[in-house]
């Protein structure tokens, strides 16, 4: 998020949305995943809410140099995003300003 501040990017923060909505969930928070990482589409459906703004959906920000699995749960997050909302995130790549040097693309 530090990047994005110098870079003047706005910035969802997924989790701590995720968090708010989990705990308001209570414990039905079960019924959102098909197992501890995956939602089913309740899950999914309920997430996307929280990033779709108004009528309009955020723009998802990717740093060009990440993993590819990093850019490929972006992709997943848009696919939902539209499923649920009929309304499509914008995914956007950046160049990280301040990248790990001992990162190496494809780790």
């Amino acid at each position: 998020m530090a990047n994005a501040r110098e870079e003047n990017v706005p910035v969802i923060d997924l989790w701590a949305m995720s968090k708010k909505l989990y705990a308001a969930m209570g414990e039905q928070v079960g019924e959102a995943f098909a197992d501890p990482t995956h939602h089913h589409n309740y899950g999914a459906y309920e997430l996307a809410k929280c990033v779709v703004q108004g009528n309009q959906a955020a723009t998802i920000y990717v740093d060009a140099a990440d993993w590819a699995g990093v850019i490929r749960a972006a992709k997943d997050l848009q696919s939902n995003i539209a499923r649920v909302t009929e309304r499509t995130a914008m995914i956007l790549s950046i160049t990280s300003v301040s990248r790990d040097p001992r990162r190496q693309s494809g780790d």
